[in-house]
């Protein structure tokens, strides 16, 4: 993963990641562009456990996932319902995988960028309490959970122990 730092804003990128899963798993160079990571009627069959197609699908899969979660949120749910089908992929599976990687590829120029905005108000906050985390009292000001984005970063802040 990239990260660069800008003045009041960060990048995030998997270029490399990218790159490589490309040179890994597609042999020759593709010619072949995607406006989607996923066409919209994929065949939701079910393939049998004890004849799957002889491609590292898990893999890539799983290689994916780690992109989409890190940087690349456009695939994420392309990808997630790809994962219901590592243990039993057809290969109309394995070809929506390769598209997902060529539709990456297409797309390698998009950034995952956080702009940090000065103001009085921090930019992002979180606030958990107690009793959403499944505590029955009632809730307590002093156990809440914040996630706060400043200037070096996301910092936790908790005045008790969870």
């Amino acid at each position: 993963m990239s990260l660069e730092w800008e003045d009041k804003s960060l990048n995030l990128s998997s270029i490399r990641q990218i790159e490589r899963l490309f040179e890994k798993y597609i042999l020759k160079e593709s010619k072949q562009t995607f406006k989607t990571p996923m066409e919209a009627k994929l065949n939701h069959m079910v393939g049998p456990k004890d004849d799957l197609p002889h491609v590292p699908y898990a893999k890539l899969v799983c290689a994916l996932l780690f992109i989409a979660r890190c940087t690349r949120f456009d695939i994420l749910s392309s990808i997630t319902f790809l994962c219901t089908y590592l243990t039993n992929y057809t290969s109309a599976h394995s070809e929506a995988a390769i598209r997902v990687l060529t539709y990456l590829k297409c797309t390698m120029d998009f950034t995952l960028t956080y702009t940090l905005v000065l103001s009085d108000v921090c930019p992002v906050e979180i606030c958990i309490d107690s009793y959403w985390l499944g505590n029955k009292k009632l809730f307590d000001p002093q156990q809440d959970v914040s996630f706060t984005l400043r200037r070096s970063g996301i910092m936790l802040l908790s005045k008790t122990t969870l």
